[in-house]
C-alpha cells in the first residue's frame, strides 16, 4: 500500500544537485524520467537487496554508487563520506 501511494511522488528535488527518491524501478521508466527531466548523471543506491537497473543506467551513461544498507539501519560513517564525495563529483 505504501509503495502504491508513492507512485506519483516517487522522488523529491532537494536542490540543484540532489534528487531523493525511492527504488528506481526500470519497468516504470523512472530512470529515464529522472535522466530526461533532471539530467541525472549519478545515483547512490543504498538498497541492500537490489543493485538497481544497471543496464538502463549504462545505456544512459548514469554512474551508480552502490552502498548496500540494511533496511531500518543507518549507513556507516564511511559510506556517508563516500556518498558525499560522489555527489560533489556531479555538482553543477
Amino acid at each position: 500500500i505504501t509503495a502504491s501511494r508513492r507512485f506519483k511522488n516517487w522522488y523529491t528535488v532537494i536542490d540543484d544537485n540532489v534528487v531523493l527518491g525511492g527504488l528506481p524501478l526500470g519497468f516504470m521508466n523512472i530512470p529515464e524520467r529522472l535522466h530526461k527531466h533532471y539530467n541525472i548523471k549519478g545515483v547512490i543506491n543504498m538498497c541492500e537487496e537490489y543493485k538497481g537497473p544497471l543496464r538502463k543506467y549504462k545505456e544512459m551513461d548514469i554512474e551508480e554508487l552502490w552502498l548496500p544498507t540494511t533496511d531500518h539501519y543507518e549507513p556507516t560513517t564511511d559510506d556517508i563520506k563516500e556518498a558525499v564525495k560522489f555527489i560533489k563529483r556531479f555538482e553543477s
